[in-house]
This record gives structure tokens, sequence and C-alpha cells, in this order.
């Protein structure tokens, strides 16, 4: 696994300067520059098919800025993504103490992120608004039920352009 994981480092960093190009003709105009920064989740939906088994069953998920904590009784998740195309995901308890760090890469193509971490690869449609917030969408196995069947959207917004240790 460390073996697959160094080689994804090292095509992701090499094609970091050749997709800033790509990315500056895109009609979106997303660059790498508009993510860099901290960014703190405040809203999440989730549309799981095939809920419990059953075909052709639909169950969604929403949770708000409004009921974040009342809902999943922990901060909203923070993410930070560097100048040298690493991220990290900040997860808190309800005391804004840290208790999980997942650690990865990132790339930007066109309007398509990937998030690369030594357990999984994903990728988000995503769209960066004037206002300071940016949604993440895709298809997920959000339900762990083996099929990338489930529907994912999360609004983040900017609270610093820092990207220091939080």
């Amino acid at each position: 696994m460390k073996g697959l994981f160094g080689i994804l480092l090292i095509v992701l960093l090499a094609s970091c300067s050749a997709n800033e190009e790509t990315v500056a003709e895109t009609a979106t105009q997303l660059t790498r520059q508009d993510l860099i920064g901290t960014w703190e989740q405040t809203s999440l939906t989730v549309t799981y098919n095939q809920t419990l088994g059953i075909d052709d069953s639909i169950t969604v998920f929403a949770v708000d800025e409004a009921n974040w904590l009342r809902v999943l009784s922990v901060p909203p998740v923070r993410t930070i993504f560097q100048g040298d195309s690493t991220f990290q995901h900040i997860f808190r308890d309800i005391n804004e103490e840290v208790t999980d760090r997942q650690r990865g890469l990132w790339n930007l193509i066109g309007d398509t992120l990937i998030l690369i971490t030594p357990d999984a690869t994903y990728t988000y449609d995503i769209t960066v608004q004037d206002n300071g917030t940016s949604r993440f969408e895709s298809i997920l196995d959000w339900d762990g039920d083996g099929a990338e069947d489930d529907g994912f959207a999360a609004t983040h917004r900017l609270i610093s352009r820092r990207t220091g240790e939080m």
C-alpha cells in the first residue's frame, strides 16, 4: 500500500504544474489558489441508495450549520489545503480538542478535486463561490455497502487563508 501511495504522490506532484494551464482554461476559472486555506464544513447531504439493502429505496441524511452540533454532537470538520499539494481533515470533539487528523495529497483538474489518502482516493466536482463558500459533490460508498451509489454534497466556508497547524 505504501508503494502505491508513493507512486500516486509522484504522479500528483508531477502533474500539478502541467494542470495549472488546463485549469486556467476551464469555464469555471477555478484555480489551485482558490482552495488554499482553511475551510469548515457548513452542510452535508448524503442520499443513500438501497437503504437497508432494499432495491430502489432512497434515504436522505442532511445537516446544516444551524443544527450541526445537535445532530452530530461534534463541531464541523475543518480541511486545510496547503500550497504544496498536501491537505488535512481535522476532526474535533465538543470541547474543540483535535481527536483525529486525516492527511493526504490533493490536486485540482478543471473543476474536479482529487483527494488521495493512504486508504482511499476521492474525487469531487467542486465549485468555489465569490462569497467564500465551496461545494463538493460526488458519488461515494458512504454507507459502506460496497457500492459507490450514494450521493454526497457538502458546503464549506473559507475561515482563513492561513494554512498552518490548527
